[in-house]
Protein backbone atom coordinates (compact mmCIF):
# COMPACT_ATOMS: atom_id res chain seq x y z
CA UNK A 1 0.00 0.00 0.00
CA UNK A 2 0.86 3.49 -0.75
CA UNK A 3 0.75 6.24 1.75
CA UNK A 4 1.91 9.49 1.45
CA UNK A 5 3.99 10.85 4.80
CA UNK A 6 2.79 13.31 6.66
CA UNK A 7 4.50 16.53 6.90
CA UNK A 8 5.70 17.82 10.33
CA UNK A 9 2.89 19.98 10.89
CA UNK A 10 0.13 17.42 10.72
CA UNK A 11 2.28 15.49 12.91
CA UNK A 12 2.10 17.92 15.88
CA UNK A 13 -1.64 18.78 14.68
CA UNK A 14 -4.50 17.26 17.28
CA UNK A 15 -4.71 14.11 15.61
CA UNK A 16 -8.02 11.52 16.10
CA UNK A 17 -8.21 8.20 15.58
CA UNK A 18 -10.70 5.80 16.25
CA UNK A 19 -10.50 2.27 17.16
CA UNK A 20 -13.38 -0.59 16.15
CA UNK A 21 -12.56 -3.35 18.25
CA UNK A 22 -13.90 -5.98 20.29
CA UNK A 23 -13.08 -5.88 23.57
CA UNK A 24 -13.24 -9.23 23.91
CA UNK A 25 -10.59 -10.42 22.06
CA UNK A 26 -6.63 -10.12 23.51
CA UNK A 27 -5.41 -9.40 19.92
CA UNK A 28 -7.47 -6.05 19.43
CA UNK A 29 -6.63 -4.65 22.88
CA UNK A 30 -2.57 -5.41 21.68
CA UNK A 31 -4.05 -3.36 18.24
CA UNK A 32 -4.68 -0.15 20.52
CA UNK A 33 -1.28 -0.58 22.15
CA UNK A 34 0.56 -0.67 19.35
CA UNK A 35 -1.25 2.58 17.41
CA UNK A 36 -1.05 4.57 21.05
CA UNK A 37 3.40 3.69 20.77
CA UNK A 38 3.85 4.48 17.02
CA UNK A 39 1.67 7.45 17.72
CA UNK A 40 3.90 8.61 20.60
CA UNK A 41 7.15 7.25 18.96
CA UNK A 42 6.70 9.77 15.51
CA UNK A 43 6.07 12.67 17.74
CA UNK A 44 2.58 13.00 17.86
CA UNK A 45 1.56 14.82 20.86
CA UNK A 46 -1.64 14.98 20.83
CA UNK A 47 -3.32 11.99 19.77
CA UNK A 48 -7.07 11.80 20.52
CA UNK A 49 -7.50 7.77 20.33
CA UNK A 50 -11.78 6.45 20.68
CA UNK A 51 -11.80 2.95 21.28
CA UNK A 52 -15.47 2.03 19.99
CA UNK A 53 -16.52 -1.70 21.51
CA UNK A 54 -18.44 -2.82 18.50
CA UNK A 55 -20.35 -5.45 20.76
CA UNK A 56 -22.06 -2.19 22.78
CA UNK A 57 -22.55 0.16 19.50
CA UNK A 58 -24.33 -1.72 16.77
CA UNK A 59 -25.74 1.06 15.33
CA UNK A 60 -22.54 3.04 15.09
CA UNK A 61 -20.52 0.45 13.47
CA UNK A 62 -23.57 -0.19 10.90
CA UNK A 63 -23.71 3.53 10.52
CA UNK A 64 -20.05 3.86 9.96
CA UNK A 65 -19.73 0.71 7.24
CA UNK A 66 -17.39 -1.10 9.58
CA UNK A 67 -16.35 -4.43 7.70
CA UNK A 68 -13.89 -6.25 9.58
CA UNK A 69 -12.23 -6.02 13.07
CA UNK A 70 -10.17 -4.58 14.28
CA UNK A 71 -10.59 -1.36 12.10
CA UNK A 72 -8.65 2.02 12.87
CA UNK A 73 -9.87 5.48 11.25
CA UNK A 74 -7.62 8.25 11.36
CA UNK A 75 -10.22 10.96 11.43
CA UNK A 76 -7.83 14.10 11.43
CA UNK A 77 -5.23 14.85 9.84
CA UNK A 78 -6.99 14.52 6.52
CA UNK A 79 -7.31 12.87 4.46
CA UNK A 80 -9.64 10.33 6.20
CA UNK A 81 -7.40 6.39 6.20
CA UNK A 82 -8.95 3.22 7.29
CA UNK A 83 -6.73 -0.16 8.48
CA UNK A 84 -8.34 -2.92 8.59
CA UNK A 85 -6.67 -5.44 10.61
CA UNK A 86 -3.85 -6.17 12.63
CA UNK A 87 -0.73 -5.47 10.92
CA UNK A 88 2.80 -5.36 11.45
CA UNK A 89 4.15 -2.47 13.05
CA UNK A 90 5.73 -0.94 10.24
CA UNK A 91 3.42 -1.81 7.91
CA UNK A 92 0.77 0.23 10.53
CA UNK A 93 3.37 3.03 10.84
CA UNK A 94 3.39 3.49 7.07
CA UNK A 95 -0.56 3.36 7.06
CA UNK A 96 -0.51 6.03 9.30
CA UNK A 97 1.48 8.33 7.31
CA UNK A 98 4.85 8.82 8.92
CA UNK A 99 7.93 8.07 7.11
CA UNK A 100 10.09 4.78 7.64
CA UNK A 101 13.52 5.47 8.76
CA UNK A 102 15.42 2.63 7.26
CA UNK A 103 18.58 4.05 7.95
CA UNK A 104 19.70 5.90 4.51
Amino acid sequence: MSSKPLDAKNQRAPWKIRIYIRNSVPQHLDFVKSVQEVCRENGVRKAAVEIVNVESKLTEVEQNAIIALPMLVRVSPSPVKRIIGITQRETLQQSLGFEQDNGS
